[in-house]
């Protein structure tokens, strides 16, 4: 019955941020106050506790977060109220990771990116789980629920979730478009994140794949395309080509952001 049900959510999404959600929440560190949410409709914080009716929609229903979700990668107020969901709230973070995480195996190259731009973004959200994140991300390390907190619905949970570099390594062999764009959002995530760039410099696993990751990247812009036999239609540029982000075929295009990104992909190898 709403001709734009964008407004409406965004109107939803801001009465959402009115109430108070804290009862929800829990610090990553035992006997420590969570941290204050950033993503309040009002910077004075809420109005109200979120009423009781509301709260069960949200935290017990999957279908209102994968809404979200869904929505999250072409509306910026789907993504506030995401980063607001999930701030200090290991439970939602589970659920979201692993939903977007899993859809990512789904998608074709726009929807890859535009999932992707959603997963970094939850990635660079600076609560007290913040490295948590990090880990399940870059190394599929499940985040333990946290104890005494209030019940939310956590169906759908991967025991081994998959990690960005597995994603990667799936992706070079069969999807070479998707691999470079995990290493784009890694670069990102490296270059913008301190606690991923410490994660970086200091876990041995992380550092070989990265640096296996780059020598990919590296042979994929230096090779030659002529006569190779593959199951995949390989289009030629036609006229010229901005950005991988556009164009269409299985390999890579050799675009100049192109070799900007494995420039700034070598500087952040580890020495």
């Amino acid at each position: 019955r709403c001709g734009e049900p964008a407004k409406l959510f965004v109107i939803l999404s801001t009465l959402i941020r009115c109430f108070d959600i804290s009862i929800y929440c829990k610090s990553r560190q035992p006997d420590t106050e969570i941290l204050p949410n950033p993503y309040y409709t009002h910077d004075n914080g809420p109005i109200c506790p979120i009423p009781q009716n509301m709260a069960d929609i949200i935290y017990k229903r999957d279908i209102f977060l994968k809404k979200i979700i869904e929505d999250s990668g072409s509306c910026e107020e789907s993504l506030r109220l995401l980063r607001f969901l999930i701030w200090e709230n290991p439970d939602v973070t589970s659920i979201a990771l692993n939903e977007i995480i899993t859809s990512l195996s789904m998608y074709h190259t726009y929807d890859f990116r535009a999932h992707l731009d959603v997963l970094y973004t939850m990635l660079t959200t600076e609560d007290s789980w913040q490295e948590v994140r990090l880990l399940y991300a870059l190394k599929g390390i499940s985040m333990t629920p946290a104890p005494n907190s209030p019940t939310t619905t956590n169906s759908g949970y991967e025991s081994a979730p998959q990690s960005l570099f597995d994603m990667f390594l799936k992706s070079k062999s069969t999807y070479h478009k998707k691999a470079y764009h995990c290493i784009k959002t890694l670069v990102q995530l490296f270059s913008n994140c301190p606690k991923a760039h410490q994660i970086l410099k200091t876990d041995a696993d992380i550092k070989q794949r990265w640096s296996q990751a780059v020598r990919w990247l590296h042979e994929q812009l230096e090779r030659s395309y002529n006569n190779i036999q593959s199951n995949y239609p390989y289009y030629p540029s036609q006229g010229p080509i901005t950005s991988n982000d556009m164009s269409q075929g299985y390999f890579i295009e050799r675009t100049q952001s192109a070799r900007s990104l494995l420039d700034k992909a070598v500087e952040l190898y580890p020495e």
